[in-house]
Protein backbone atom coordinates (compact mmCIF):
# COMPACT_ATOMS: atom_id res chain seq x y z
CA UNK A 1 0.00 0.00 0.00
CA UNK A 2 1.14 3.48 -0.68
CA UNK A 3 0.32 5.54 2.47
CA UNK A 4 -1.26 9.13 1.35
CA UNK A 5 0.75 11.93 1.89
CA UNK A 6 -0.36 14.24 4.41
CA UNK A 7 1.57 17.65 5.46
CA UNK A 8 1.48 18.92 9.07
CA UNK A 9 4.56 21.02 8.51
CA UNK A 10 7.54 20.78 5.60
CA UNK A 11 9.59 18.28 5.61
CA UNK A 12 12.81 19.75 4.39
CA UNK A 13 15.85 18.59 3.07
CA UNK A 14 18.60 20.92 3.02
CA UNK A 15 21.35 21.90 0.68
CA UNK A 16 22.78 23.78 3.52
CA UNK A 17 21.33 23.79 7.15
CA UNK A 18 23.27 27.22 7.93
CA UNK A 19 21.69 29.05 4.75
CA UNK A 20 18.36 27.96 5.79
CA UNK A 21 18.23 28.65 9.54
CA UNK A 22 19.72 32.00 8.09
CA UNK A 23 16.57 32.90 5.67
CA UNK A 24 14.12 31.15 7.86
CA UNK A 25 15.06 34.34 10.90
CA UNK A 26 15.11 36.87 7.93
CA UNK A 27 11.73 35.42 7.32
CA UNK A 28 10.66 35.31 10.20
CA UNK A 29 11.65 38.58 11.99
CA UNK A 30 13.51 37.07 14.86
CA UNK A 31 15.00 38.35 17.53
CA UNK A 32 17.49 36.02 18.30
CA UNK A 33 17.73 32.37 17.89
CA UNK A 34 18.34 29.81 20.54
CA UNK A 35 20.11 26.16 19.84
CA UNK A 36 19.19 23.21 22.00
CA UNK A 37 21.46 20.09 21.97
CA UNK A 38 22.35 17.69 24.75
CA UNK A 39 26.27 16.32 25.70
CA UNK A 40 25.93 13.63 22.82
CA UNK A 41 24.78 16.70 20.18
CA UNK A 42 27.16 19.74 21.34
CA UNK A 43 29.58 18.87 18.81
CA UNK A 44 26.89 19.38 15.89
CA UNK A 45 25.01 22.01 17.83
CA UNK A 46 27.36 24.60 18.33
CA UNK A 47 29.13 25.35 15.05
CA UNK A 48 25.83 25.61 14.14
CA UNK A 49 24.87 28.04 16.63
CA UNK A 50 28.43 30.24 16.34
CA UNK A 51 27.64 30.06 11.92
CA UNK A 52 23.98 31.68 13.18
CA UNK A 53 25.26 33.93 16.08
CA UNK A 54 22.74 32.27 18.24
CA UNK A 55 22.68 31.47 22.12
CA UNK A 56 23.46 27.18 22.49
CA UNK A 57 21.96 25.42 25.49
CA UNK A 58 22.60 22.28 26.35
CA UNK A 59 21.47 19.31 29.00
CA UNK A 60 23.29 15.77 29.66
CA UNK A 61 22.74 13.23 27.30
CA UNK A 62 19.93 10.68 28.99
CA UNK A 63 16.24 10.21 28.84
CA UNK A 64 16.75 10.79 32.97
CA UNK A 65 17.00 14.10 32.17
CA UNK A 66 13.82 14.68 30.22
CA UNK A 67 12.12 16.39 33.42
CA UNK A 68 10.40 19.03 34.36
CA UNK A 69 13.65 20.54 36.58
CA UNK A 70 15.66 20.78 33.00
CA UNK A 71 12.38 22.18 31.57
CA UNK A 72 12.89 24.84 34.47
CA UNK A 73 16.60 25.19 34.12
CA UNK A 74 15.68 25.94 30.53
CA UNK A 75 13.09 28.60 31.11
CA UNK A 76 15.36 30.54 33.34
CA UNK A 77 18.15 30.69 30.70
CA UNK A 78 15.47 32.12 27.87
CA UNK A 79 14.03 34.75 30.38
CA UNK A 80 17.79 35.66 31.36
CA UNK A 81 18.52 35.67 27.73
CA UNK A 82 15.22 37.88 27.56
CA UNK A 83 13.84 36.14 24.65
CA UNK A 84 10.95 37.15 23.66
CA UNK A 85 8.24 35.55 21.39
CA UNK A 86 10.14 36.11 18.53
CA UNK A 87 12.66 34.24 19.82
CA UNK A 88 13.68 31.14 17.52
CA UNK A 89 14.03 27.27 19.44
CA UNK A 90 15.91 25.11 17.33
CA UNK A 91 16.27 21.22 18.20
CA UNK A 92 19.44 19.75 17.18
CA UNK A 93 19.42 15.98 18.72
CA UNK A 94 17.95 12.89 18.82
CA UNK A 95 14.25 12.30 20.69
CA UNK A 96 14.89 13.60 24.06
CA UNK A 97 15.84 16.59 22.40
CA UNK A 98 13.30 17.10 20.53
CA UNK A 99 10.61 15.82 23.14
CA UNK A 100 12.28 18.23 26.23
CA UNK A 101 13.08 21.04 23.62
CA UNK A 102 9.23 21.58 21.99
CA UNK A 103 7.98 20.90 25.55
CA UNK A 104 9.87 24.09 26.58
CA UNK A 105 9.26 25.82 23.32
CA UNK A 106 5.62 25.23 23.36
CA UNK A 107 5.33 26.19 26.89
CA UNK A 108 7.50 29.75 27.15
CA UNK A 109 5.45 32.94 27.02
CA UNK A 110 2.84 30.24 25.50
CA UNK A 111 4.80 29.25 22.39
CA UNK A 112 7.93 30.69 20.24
CA UNK A 113 8.84 29.21 16.61
CA UNK A 114 10.18 25.77 16.92
CA UNK A 115 12.47 24.25 14.48
CA UNK A 116 13.55 20.30 14.90
CA UNK A 117 16.77 19.00 13.51
CA UNK A 118 16.63 15.75 14.11
CA UNK A 119 20.32 13.90 14.65
CA UNK A 120 19.50 10.30 14.82
CA UNK A 121 17.53 7.88 12.33
CA UNK A 122 14.85 7.11 15.31
CA UNK A 123 14.16 11.56 15.41
CA UNK A 124 14.34 11.59 12.08
CA UNK A 125 11.34 9.25 11.19
CA UNK A 126 9.73 9.73 14.20
CA UNK A 127 10.09 11.94 17.22
CA UNK A 128 10.91 14.99 15.48
CA UNK A 129 7.63 15.08 14.08
CA UNK A 130 4.28 15.70 14.25
CA UNK A 131 4.44 18.15 17.15
CA UNK A 132 4.42 15.77 20.60
CA UNK A 133 6.19 16.99 22.80
CA UNK A 134 6.88 15.75 26.52
CA UNK A 135 8.85 15.01 29.55
CA UNK A 136 8.53 12.61 32.18
CA UNK A 137 7.46 12.42 35.54
CA UNK A 138 10.08 10.19 37.76
CA UNK A 139 10.18 6.66 36.06
CA UNK A 140 6.91 7.22 34.17
CA UNK A 141 7.58 7.88 30.22
CA UNK A 142 5.85 11.16 29.19
CA UNK A 143 3.24 12.09 31.23
CA UNK A 144 3.59 15.46 30.76
CA UNK A 145 3.33 17.15 27.49
CA UNK A 146 1.53 19.47 24.63
CA UNK A 147 0.80 19.23 21.01
CA UNK A 148 2.98 22.04 18.89
CA UNK A 149 4.04 21.86 15.51
CA UNK A 150 7.25 22.60 14.50
CA UNK A 151 7.24 24.93 11.62
CA UNK A 152 9.84 22.69 9.79
CA UNK A 153 11.74 19.79 10.17
CA UNK A 154 15.21 19.64 8.36
CA UNK A 155 16.18 15.61 7.43
CA UNK A 156 19.68 16.04 6.87
CA UNK A 157 21.73 13.13 5.98
CA UNK A 158 24.73 14.64 7.45
CA UNK A 159 23.09 14.80 10.99
CA UNK A 160 23.70 11.19 10.86
CA UNK A 161 27.37 10.14 9.27
CA UNK A 162 28.47 9.84 13.13
CA UNK A 163 25.77 7.49 14.03
CA UNK A 164 26.76 4.79 15.93
CA UNK A 165 25.51 1.49 15.11
CA UNK A 166 22.55 0.73 18.11
CA UNK A 167 21.03 4.17 17.16
CA UNK A 168 20.80 3.07 13.86
CA UNK A 169 19.11 -0.14 14.84
CA UNK A 170 16.92 1.65 17.47
CA UNK A 171 15.60 4.06 14.07
CA UNK A 172 15.12 0.61 12.00
CA UNK A 173 12.83 0.19 15.21
CA UNK A 174 10.18 2.78 13.96
CA UNK A 175 10.65 2.08 10.32
CA UNK A 176 9.68 -1.53 10.68
CA UNK A 177 6.50 -0.42 12.36
CA UNK A 178 5.56 2.13 10.02
CA UNK A 179 5.89 -0.64 7.58
CA UNK A 180 3.91 -3.11 9.62
CA UNK A 181 1.11 -0.68 10.09
CA UNK A 182 0.78 0.55 6.37
CA UNK A 183 3.55 0.07 3.54
CA UNK A 184 5.02 -3.33 4.04
CA UNK A 185 7.79 -2.18 1.29
CA UNK A 186 9.73 -0.79 4.29
CA UNK A 187 9.84 -4.04 6.19
CA UNK A 188 10.90 -5.74 2.84
CA UNK A 189 13.82 -3.38 2.47
CA UNK A 190 14.99 -3.68 6.28
CA UNK A 191 15.01 -7.90 5.21
CA UNK A 192 17.79 -6.99 2.41
CA UNK A 193 19.80 -4.66 4.45
CA UNK A 194 22.50 -5.87 6.76
CA UNK A 195 21.15 -4.62 10.41
CA UNK A 196 23.57 -2.17 10.65
CA UNK A 197 23.79 -0.22 7.50
CA UNK A 198 22.03 3.32 7.56
CA UNK A 199 18.89 3.09 5.35
CA UNK A 200 18.88 5.26 1.92
CA UNK A 201 17.31 8.91 2.25
CA UNK A 202 14.62 7.93 0.13
CA UNK A 203 13.39 5.16 2.49
CA UNK A 204 14.02 7.72 5.47
CA UNK A 205 11.54 9.74 3.65
CA UNK A 206 9.28 7.42 3.24
CA UNK A 207 8.66 6.03 6.34
CA UNK A 208 8.65 9.85 8.14
CA UNK A 209 5.77 10.17 5.56
CA UNK A 210 3.69 7.52 6.85
CA UNK A 211 3.69 9.05 10.17
CA UNK A 212 2.94 12.44 8.93
CA UNK A 213 -0.04 10.38 7.13
CA UNK A 214 -1.39 8.77 10.34
CA UNK A 215 -0.49 11.98 12.65
CA UNK A 216 -2.14 14.58 9.99
CA UNK A 217 -5.82 13.01 9.80
CA UNK A 218 -5.62 13.04 13.44
CA UNK A 219 -3.26 15.63 15.43
CA UNK A 220 -4.52 15.01 18.51
CA UNK A 221 -4.64 11.11 18.43
CA UNK A 222 -7.99 10.52 19.30
CA UNK A 223 -8.73 7.65 17.21
CA UNK A 224 -6.54 7.23 13.78
CA UNK A 225 -3.66 8.42 14.72
CA UNK A 226 -3.43 5.62 17.67
CA UNK A 227 -2.28 3.06 15.42
CA UNK A 228 1.09 4.78 15.59
CA UNK A 229 1.20 3.39 18.84
CA UNK A 230 1.54 -0.30 18.11
CA UNK A 231 4.49 -2.12 20.18
CA UNK A 232 4.17 1.24 22.23
CA UNK A 233 2.34 -0.05 25.68
CA UNK A 234 5.10 -2.92 26.10
CA UNK A 235 7.66 -0.20 25.17
CA UNK A 236 6.93 2.25 27.41
CA UNK A 237 6.08 0.00 30.83
CA UNK A 238 9.97 -1.44 29.94
CA UNK A 239 11.56 2.00 29.75
CA UNK A 240 10.04 3.12 32.99
CA UNK A 241 11.06 -0.34 34.34
CA UNK A 242 14.38 0.38 33.27
CA UNK A 243 14.18 4.48 34.65
CA UNK A 244 13.34 2.87 38.03
CA UNK A 245 16.22 0.65 38.03
CA UNK A 246 18.29 3.63 37.54
CA UNK A 247 19.22 2.31 33.62
CA UNK A 248 18.53 4.01 30.46
CA UNK A 249 16.69 1.45 27.56
CA UNK A 250 16.86 2.77 24.49
CA UNK A 251 13.88 3.77 22.41
CA UNK A 252 14.23 1.74 19.96
CA UNK A 253 15.13 -1.57 21.41
CA UNK A 254 12.28 -0.97 23.60
CA UNK A 255 9.86 -0.67 20.58
CA UNK A 256 11.38 -3.86 18.84
CA UNK A 257 11.13 -5.78 22.27
CA UNK A 258 7.09 -4.05 22.50
CA UNK A 259 6.55 -5.00 18.78
CA UNK A 260 7.62 -8.90 19.85
CA UNK A 261 5.63 -8.95 23.09
CA UNK A 262 2.49 -7.11 21.35
CA UNK A 263 2.69 -9.63 18.20
CA UNK A 264 2.85 -12.40 20.67
CA UNK A 265 -0.24 -11.01 22.69
CA UNK A 266 -2.54 -10.71 19.35
CA UNK A 267 -1.49 -14.47 18.64
CA UNK A 268 -3.06 -15.35 22.21
CA UNK A 269 -5.91 -13.17 21.87
CA UNK A 270 -6.86 -14.43 18.68
CA UNK A 271 -6.64 -11.77 16.48
CA UNK A 272 -4.13 -13.66 14.11
CA UNK A 273 -2.81 -16.84 13.72
CA UNK A 274 0.98 -18.05 15.09
CA UNK A 275 1.60 -18.65 11.77
CA UNK A 276 0.92 -15.18 10.29
CA UNK A 277 2.44 -13.08 13.04
CA UNK A 278 5.54 -14.86 12.56
CA UNK A 279 6.06 -13.75 9.35
CA UNK A 280 7.21 -10.56 11.01
CA UNK A 281 7.93 -11.52 14.26
CA UNK A 282 11.20 -13.52 13.36
CA UNK A 283 12.73 -10.68 11.45
CA UNK A 284 13.15 -8.73 14.84
CA UNK A 285 15.89 -10.84 16.78
CA UNK A 286 18.58 -9.96 14.08
CA UNK A 287 17.79 -5.87 15.09
CA UNK A 288 17.80 -6.30 19.01
CA UNK A 289 21.17 -5.67 21.04
CA UNK A 290 21.99 -8.39 23.64
CA UNK A 291 20.82 -8.01 27.25
CA UNK A 292 19.25 -9.90 29.90
CA UNK A 293 16.00 -8.86 29.33
CA UNK A 294 13.46 -8.65 32.87
CA UNK A 295 11.11 -10.87 33.70
CA UNK A 296 7.35 -10.84 32.25
CA UNK A 297 5.99 -10.26 35.46
CA UNK A 298 8.64 -7.17 36.58
CA UNK A 299 7.19 -4.98 33.50
CA UNK A 300 3.93 -6.12 33.55
CA UNK A 301 2.91 -3.55 36.60
CA UNK A 302 4.31 -0.29 34.51
CA UNK A 303 1.54 -1.28 31.89
CA UNK A 304 -1.31 0.34 34.16
CA UNK A 305 0.25 4.19 34.00
CA UNK A 306 -0.02 3.99 29.83
CA UNK A 307 -1.59 7.38 28.80
CA UNK A 308 -3.91 4.76 26.21
CA UNK A 309 -5.55 3.61 29.40
CA UNK A 310 -9.70 3.59 29.78
CA UNK A 311 -11.63 2.43 32.39
CA UNK A 312 -8.97 0.87 34.61
CA UNK A 313 -8.16 -1.63 31.37
CA UNK A 314 -4.88 -1.40 29.08
CA UNK A 315 -4.74 -0.25 26.01
CA UNK A 316 -3.09 -1.71 22.84
CA UNK A 317 -2.63 -0.91 19.24
CA UNK A 318 -1.63 -4.55 18.41
CA UNK A 319 0.32 -5.95 15.15
CA UNK A 320 -1.46 -8.25 13.24
CA UNK A 321 -0.23 -9.10 10.22
CA UNK A 322 2.11 -6.60 7.84
CA UNK A 323 -0.16 -3.65 6.62
CA UNK A 324 -2.67 -4.07 9.61
CA UNK A 325 -3.12 -3.44 13.13
CA UNK A 326 -5.74 -3.45 15.46
CA UNK A 327 -6.62 0.16 17.74
CA UNK A 328 -8.08 0.50 20.72
CA UNK A 329 -8.11 -2.87 21.50
CA UNK A 330 -8.60 -2.77 25.63
CA UNK A 331 -7.89 -5.44 27.90
CA UNK A 332 -7.40 -5.65 32.08
CA UNK A 333 -4.28 -6.31 33.63
CA UNK A 334 -5.47 -10.06 34.93
CA UNK A 335 -6.03 -10.64 31.18
CA UNK A 336 -3.18 -9.24 30.03
CA UNK A 337 -1.56 -11.26 32.86
CA UNK A 338 -3.06 -14.47 31.41
CA UNK A 339 -2.40 -13.98 27.74
CA UNK A 340 1.30 -13.19 28.57
CA UNK A 341 2.10 -15.82 31.19
CA UNK A 342 4.16 -17.76 29.31
CA UNK A 343 5.84 -14.76 27.30
CA UNK A 344 9.48 -14.15 27.99
CA UNK A 345 11.99 -11.94 25.87
CA UNK A 346 14.79 -13.58 26.73
CA UNK A 347 13.51 -16.61 24.70
CA UNK A 348 12.02 -14.45 22.23
CA UNK A 349 14.87 -11.67 21.37
CA UNK A 350 17.46 -13.94 21.80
Amino acid sequence: MVARYYTLHPLIQPKNTVDWVIKWRKKEELEQLVVFCDSNTRYLAQPLADAVDALCLEVPAGEENKNLQQAERLWQALRTAEASRKTGWINVGGGMVCDLGGFVASNYMRGIPLVHIPTTLLAQIDAALCGKTAVNLGPWKNQIGTYYLPEAVLLDPAMLKKLPAEEVLNGKAEMFKHGLIEDVRLIDYLEKLPPNTMPGLGWVRRAAEVKMYWAGVDPHEKSHRKILNTGHTVAHALEAWYLAQGQTLPHGQAVWAGLMAEGWLAVQAGLVTEEGAMVWMLDIPRFVTPRNWPKTADWLPWMAADKKNKAGKIGFSLPTYPGNCLTDQYLSPKEVGILLRKFDLNTWLS
